[in-house]
């Protein structure tokens, strides 16, 4: 899950730990302190950003109150979207994502399958519908506060509340 590096500053000896679970994390901390009661701190880590150990516990136990599949969206969320575990987390667990699922999608079509898949159109005629702009509409979304995360296999299109 987290990839992150600890040091024992009083005896200067560091190391990297992937982290799962809150099992994990204190294996992590008990190798590293050596039997010792010396302070831990976090001096690096990769994809997700940690200043203190606290944050990773606080990370974990919120991850592992989700079911499977959300913690692998808030984990996408976060490494490849470029928003903090938080605000992931806080995405999934609200509902205010809507997914879009296709390969090589960018924005605007991803906003073209979210109002068809929506019945955005249905009361719409279909001589009207041509003329619609989707670029404009996507333009409109993003200044409403919409957000648009591009992954490799889906678009997820984040409504802040």
């Amino acid at each position: 899950m987290f990839n992150v590096c600890l040091e024992n500053i009083s005896k200067y000896d560091f190391k990297w730990f992937t982290i799962g679970s809150t099992e994990d994390l204190d294996s992590a901390i008990e190798e590293i302190q050596k039997n010792a009661d010396d302070e831990i701190l976090v001096v690096d880590y990769e994809e997700i950003k940690f200043s203190y150990i606290y944050q990773i516990r606080e990370a974990i136990e919120k991850i592992e109150e989700l079911d499977e599949y959300e913690s692998e969206l808030v984990l996408q969320i976060a490494k490849q979207g470029g928003y903090s575990l938080e605000e992931a987390i806080e995405m999934v667990s609200n509902d205010m994502i809507y997914m879009v699922h296709g390969t090589n999608l960018d924005k605007e079509d991803a906003v073209s399958i979210y109002l068809d898949e929506t019945c955005f159109f249905d009361t719409i005629p279909d001589d009207i519908v041509r003329y619609f702009d989707y670029s404009r509409y996507l333009n409109d979304m993003e200044c409403d506060g919409v957000n648009f995360i591009e992954l490799a296999d889906k678009v997820i299109i984040n409504f802040p509340r």
